[in-house]
């Protein structure tokens, strides 16, 4: 960016040299369009890779975000007599009955 500012000062001040307009030309310019495409290329990938992660959570055996958590529990060797997983099991019922029922207390 630096060396375009100065190309630019120098055609406010019409000064020509020409082999500073030769490597801005025939250096910069390329350099920089590659350097887009790629920035823009990588810039899908890391879309499409966060798409395909979100997806990825999601399991279990009732392939709902709280069969993951469930399923990270069991890996992790806790039973369903471990009161972390009771409380975690009661956490995950209240508060996804909030936003499926709304009568229930929270």
């Amino acid at each position: 960016a630096f060396l375009y500012i100065v190309g630019v000062a120098l055609a406010w001040r019409k000064k020509n040299l020409a082999w500073y307009t030769c490597i801005l030309s025939w250096v910069v310019l390329p350099l920089f369009v590659v350097l887009i495409v790629i920035c823009f290329l990588c810039s899908g990938a890391i879309a499409i890779g966060a798409s395909a992660n979100a997806d990825f959570c999601s399991g279990g055996t009732t392939n709902t975000p709280e069969g993951t958590i469930r399923e990270i529990l069991a890996v992790n060797g806790y039973s369903t007599e471990d009161l972390v997983f009771q409380i975690t099991t009661y956490y995950i019922q209240v508060r996804g009955s909030r936003y499926v029922n709304s009568t229930l207390p929270v």
